[in-house]
């Protein structure tokens, strides 16, 4: 607002001594830095000498001539104030004020000349000798030289920056219609999953870019945050997790790690729901390919053979099985137990426990186990582990 508001200052004031021109004697355009309280600014100034024949002119005419020029003839350029904290720092205002006085007094000094003559002199202070500016200046070249191992990437920052701008701002755009009619479901900004995930602003859009996930971009000149769609941006980190490991190479194991870490944080942030009901469905699908299932003989790490009645999870996805004692005669008891699958050595198919009773008569346990070596199997299995790169589509 600070270009705005100056040319206003000079507007007027230019185009009244144009319009004035055969009074004016020359035109001074100053500026003085001010320090009050805490308060620092930059008070600009612009001046009109009248000359030989205003001073000629009756009295009545004179003060209308005079008049015309009133108003106040300093415009307040603000650097900071004593209300901390400082939003802007000093050195920037200092070169911002630079650019703003530069081209504005560039192109007043042009209209001036063309409309009052060279003969009129228009006096501009310069900002060559003005050691606050100049050492401000020194100081953002001190510090591109020293960090000067660094220009590459940060100039690699500054050209994502400009190019996701355009993009982002696209996104939000096309965006408008699903905020306006759920702005619910733009749960959190990209500032919040840089905190809570601990990933990078650029990141972040460049996957909002990527996967054109539904967005709202707050900030005019540059972007300041992004609420973002959570389910969609979820979704992203799902199918970017999925992408690496079709790729199937080595050299993207710490990648796939990094995002099931970030799939674990979003999870347990913002959708706890959706967790649990994600991994009880995949739970159910594993039970169902389980190579156990109730009805079945184990035979423990004791040895003991023993009826499946049930498998489940625990809290821990542990898988845990509940089983009823297999009696002497072979026939199911009625205390029952529950041990972790991993404390099972071998199963057997229920028909084989059929098999044996009919054909044999005489039914007891020890026989029947050593019937059973031949045709027991080794259980062997994989421990589960929830899926948070699967594709859910059931939000809450």
């Amino acid at each position: 607002m600070d270009w705005f508001k100056l040319a206003h200052f000079f507007q007027p004031k230019v185009t009244n001594t144009i319009d004035k021109k055969e009074f004016i004697n020359s035109v001074d355009i100053s500026f003085h830095y001010q320090e009050n309280f805490g308060n620092e600014n930059i008070k600009i100034t612009y001046a009109v000498n009248l000359n030989k024949r205003f001073y000629e002119l009756p009295p009545d005419i004179s003060v209308e001539v005079s008049d015309s020029f009133l108003g106040s003839g300093d415009y307040i350029f603000t650097l900071r104030t004593a209300k901390g904290p400082y939003k802007r720092d000093i050195f920037d205002r200092l070169i911002e004020f630079k650019l703003i006085y530069l081209s504005l007094t560039s192109y007043i000094t042009q209209q001036l000349e063309f409309n009052l003559g060279k003969e009129i002199p228009i006096r501009v202070e310069s900002l060559d000798q003005w050691p606050m500016l100049s050492y401000s200046e020194k100081f953002f070249q001190y510090l591109y030289k020293k960090y000067g191992y660094y220009r590459e990437l940060v100039d690699s920052d500054y050209k994502k920056d400009v190019y996701q701008f355009e993009e982002l701002h696209k996104l939000s755009d096309k965006s408008r219609k699903a905020f306006r009619e759920n702005p619910e479901q733009f749960r959190f900004s990209d500032v919040d999953l840089s905190y809570t995930c601990s990933m990078s602003l650029d990141q972040i859009r460049e996957i909002i870019i990527d996967h054109e996930v539904p967005i709202k971009v707050e900030g005019r000149k540059i972007i300041d945050t992004i609420q973002i769609r959570a389910t969609d941006f979820l979704e992203a980190i799902k199918a970017e997790t999925r992408r690496l490991r079709s790729w199937g190479r080595y050299w993207h194991k710490d990648r796939i790690v990094y995002y099931q870490s970030i799939l674990e944080i979003l999870y347990d942030s913002f959708f706890a729901k959706e967790k649990l009901s994600l991994i009880l469905s995949q739970q159910e699908t594993y039970l169902k390919k389980f190579v156990v299932r109730p009805g079945h003989l184990i035979q423990l790490k004791d040895d003991r053979f023993v009826l499946v009645d049930s498998i489940s999870f625990n809290d821990e996805s542990d898988l845990i099985v509940k089983y009823s004692i297999l009696r002497n005669n072979l026939q199911r008891g009625k205390r029952t137990r529950s041990v972790e699958m991993t404390e099972v050595k071998y199963y057997l198919q229920i028909k084989y426990l059929r098999q044996y009773k009919s054909q044999n008569v005489i039914l007891r346990i020890k026989p029947f186990v050593n019937w059973a070596k031949k045709k027991k199997r080794v259980l062997e299995f994989s421990k589960f582990i929830p899926d948070l790169a699967a594709k859910h589509v059931d939000y809450c």
